[in-house]
């Protein structure tokens, strides 16, 4: 009795070692390079823009600054099944998701609306088409601290990458 009773407990020990193991794990492999990710870690959320950086040309998005002028909503996308959307700066956009392999990513061509924009843009540190065409030419994706980070290139065919944070 004393051997079957240590079995039992033994065998619940395990379940709850390996349970535990296995969401730690999947958490940490996030940041591992080389390991699969997937794409589902990245669905049903909102994911804003915080910056993009291109070689020799760092854009920062305040979104605290965007917040006290209504534009919070600004430079998002959101990940749905095989679909992207999300909001431009006026234009919303979508798209599908055409290539999902071990972090690569590609979702060629994007549609949006053409909404006219009735606010001066000259201040703006990112225009709406630059966001559109980076979005188009992603190459791969990653998580780092929190972050979504895609990779793609400019106009120039030099690395550029997006990095949101969630909403």
């Amino acid at each position: 009795m004393k051997i079957k009773r240590m079995f039992l407990v033994t065998i619940a020990i395990l379940v709850i070692l390996l349970t535990s193991c296995s969401s730690f794990c999947n958490t940490k492999s996030n940041d591992k390079k080389g390991e699969k990710m997937d794409l589902s870690i990245l669905q049903g959320k909102t994911w804003q823009l915080i910056k993009v950086k291109k070689t020799g040309k760092n854009i920062e998005l305040n979104r605290d600054q965007m917040n006290t002028i209504q534009q919070e909503n600004m430079f998002t996308l959101i990940f749905k099944d095989k679909n992207i959307s999300g909001k431009g700066f006026p234009n919303n956009y979508s798209g599908q998701i055409t290539n999902q392999d071990n972090r690569k990513l590609s979702f060629p061509p994007i549609v949006s609306t053409r909404m006219a924009l009735l606010t001066n843009t000259n201040n703006l540190l990112l225009q709406e088409d630059e966001y559109f065409q980076l979005l188009q030419k992603t190459t791969s994706w990653d998580i780092k601290d929190n972050n979504l980070i895609l990779n793609t290139v400019d106009n120039e065919n030099k690395e550029a990458k997006l990095i949101y944070n969630i909403k």
